[in-house]
């Protein structure tokens, strides 16, 4: 029996402790104490291994702004925290640069962010090169900018349809503490806004206000399997 099997087997033990039985609760109770004494588990062990972490593929490589929100967007409503991390894969003959965005939550929480960060990028990156390929009369740059400001807008439209469909139940403390222990070099950086000192436009953001309310979540849209989650539009 390896840690995680046993920090399983102590949760069971310690709901059979709570038996209206009083000896089926009190074997329960010592075998608990018994494998937490085995492997060095204490109250806090226990707690933490309710908290979980899953990540998804950034359609990014760098750290813009507009992913950054909808990581943050989408970690609130369901109760999570996120970061990010890069790494490298060997593809061919060469390293090539990648960036995952996590979530850390209690329960299944992380999980289901995790997966409904991977529908709603996925429509992102659809909308927002529709919207750069409908600029005309400006440099790349500017495009990028303008789709960029367009990403921004969109998550405060899509906003409205995931707070409908989840529930914020943080459990701030538990939290910090797991990432404390998992992951203590965390630091803090700055996203990248590519509008600044560019020619972008208002209606980039309002178009994508407009076109974020019809953001949608459900199994049909991403990943082939993932949690069931309700369809939403707009109002």
């Amino acid at each position: 029996m390896d840690r995680i099997k046993a920090l399983a087997k102590i949760k069971k033990c310690l709901a059979l402790s709570r038996s209206a039985n009083a000896h089926e609760a009190g074997t329960a109770l010592r075998q608990a104490q018994a494998l937490m004494r085995e492997f060095a588990i204490d109250e806090t062990d226990l707690q933490l291994s309710d908290v979980h972490e899953h990540g998804r593929r950034c359609p990014c490589v760098a750290t813009n702004l507009w992913e950054v929100e909808l990581g943050n967007m989408v970690a609130e409503a369901f109760g999570c925290e996120t970061f990010s991390v890069v790494d490298y894969k060997l593809i061919g003959m060469a390293f090539r640069k990648h960036r995952n965005r996590v979530f850390v939550g209690v329960g299944a929480s992380a999980e289901v962010a995790c997966y409904a960060y991977d529908v709603l990028a996925r429509q992102l990156v659809a909308a927002r090169l529709k919207h750069i390929s409908l600029q005309r009369r400006c440099k790349p740059v500017t495009k990028t900018a303008r789709g960029d400001e367009y990403a921004r807008g969109w998550v405060l439209g899509a906003q409205r349809v995931v707070d409908r469909l989840a529930g914020n139940d943080k459990q701030q403390a538990l939290i910090e503490q797991y990432l404390q222990r998992a992951h203590p070099s965390l630091r803090k950086v700055d996203a990248r806004n590519s509008a600044v000192g560019r020619r972008v436009r208002v209606d980039d953001a309002a178009s994508g206000i407009i076109d974020g309310r019809n953001a949608r979540l459900d199994r049909g849209i991403g990943q082939a399997s993932g949690p069931a989650l309700l369809s939403a539009g707009q109002d």
